[in-house]
């Protein structure tokens, strides 16, 4: 016969008990400071379009989904993790993991057994299952919902650039990139609506 164990959020009743001065067993997660961020992301709208992005590439539909594995890469960049080998902040922050969509009793075995929920290198691999096509619709969807905020109005716009170089590379070995002196490189070139009160990075 399974056991079944319950996890019920129930904000009132924990700030009562904090109240009465109850001792509490809590995890406090290591980036608080994204909540506000986290948040606005998710009312906005704009953490549907991250997280939706079609793993079009992935050729067995039998791991962790991809709308999870999406949210975990979004968490990384807002946490600035530079690498994949400092990802472990992030896959074992327990609060995190529950924001993107894993259970309780999940993240508590995981905890327990002294391991990480998704190994580092389960999310690697995932960057290589979503097409560029698929990242250009995401893109499309992001700025459609500017568009619909009304985000991108505005008559004080400025664009900014620079050359991304690879100085040892060529440009064969690099999808897209150009020439640039004897190194190949790319272009960025930053669309950016400065009216005050409205300062957004239109693309």
């Amino acid at each position: 016969m399974k056991t079944w164990q319950l996890w019920r959020e129930d904000k009132a009743e924990i700030s009562a008990r904090l109240e009465r001065g109850e001792d509490l067993e809590g995890y406090n997660s290591a980036f608080g400071e994204n909540d506000l961020i986290i948040g606005f992301l998710m009312v906005e709208g704009f953490w549907n379009v991250l997280v939706d992005t079609r793993a079009d590439l992935l050729k067995k539909d039998n791991g962790y989904a991809p709308r999870i594995l999406n949210g975990l890469w979004a968490l990384c960049e807002l946490a600035g993790v530079g690498c994949i080998a400092q990802s472990g902040k992030v896959l074992g922050d327990g609060s995190l993991l529950r924001m993107v969509g894993f259970q309780a009793e999940e993240i508590q075995e995981a905890k327990e057994d002294g391991r990480l929920r998704v190994d580092p290198e389960t999310l690697s691999n995932h960057l290589a299952r979503i097409s560029e096509a698929s990242v250009e619709e995401s893109w499309g969807e992001h700025v459609k919902l500017l568009l619909s905020k009304r985000w991108n109005r505005g008559r004080v716009y400025a664009v900014d650039g620079n050359c991304i170089t690879i100085p040892y590379g060529h440009s064969e070995n690099y999808e897209g990139a150009g020439k640039v002196g004897d190194a190949c490189g790319y272009k960025l070139v930053v669309l950016l609506n400065i009216e005050p009160g409205q300062e957004r990075v239109i693309g």
